[in-house]
């Protein structure tokens, strides 16, 4: 089934709940923001699949490269360099353990370039403190973050969308600190 961008919209913003959604759409155009509430308001229950292709596409705006791409263009330029000597008792740290033990400093920096929500809420998955932390290096837009944070609501594709933000942010977090 192929939707229109209203469509797709309508279907990502009542994913994100409404005092999220009534945030992002204080940004558009009043009749497009009608539009979309309208299509939200007698929007059918769309099927796991139209939500995770949607989900996808929307993914796809995000600035934040996924790792598995960066991790291949970062090999193919290094092809030419050294190859660097790694211990055998060297492990892979999962994404999480990247994403959670980074510094706040870092974590705000990888998501300088991203859009509000997104920033909102990878910030709501951090712990208190480092939320708060990385926070205090977002200065002109801490308040903006904190409501949209404190906004957020528990949809049943937030874990499959945490996930996929995890693993973008800790492949952003992984270049940050090699370079």
């Amino acid at each position: 089934m192929v939707l229109t961008g209203r469509q797709k919209a309508t279907i990502l913003l009542s994913l994100l709940g409404t005092e999220v959604s009534s945030e992002i759409l204080k940004f558009l155009p009043e009749d497009l923001s009608d539009a979309i509430t309208s299509g939200m308001n007698n929007l059918p229950a769309p099927s796991p699949e139209l939500i995770s292709s949607v989900l996808e596409e929307f993914s796809g705006f995000m600035t934040l490269p996924s790792a598995q791409s960066a991790s291949a263009k970062h090999n193919s330029s290094s092809a030419t360099e050294q190859p660097v000597k790694t211990s055998v008792q060297e492990t892979q740290r999962s994404p999480y353990d990247i994403l959670f033990y980074s510094q706040p400093r870092k974590i705000a920096a990888a998501l300088s370039a991203e859009r509000p929500w997104v920033v909102a809420f990878v910030l709501s998955i951090l712990p208190e403190v480092q939320r708060k932390e990385a926070l205090s290096y977002m200065i002109e837009r801490k308040n903006e973050l904190e409501k949209m944070v404190k906004s957020l609501k528990s949809t049943p594709i937030k874990e499959h969308i945490k996930e996929n933000t995890v693993k973008i942010l800790s492949g952003r977090l992984e270049r940050l600190s090699l370079s």
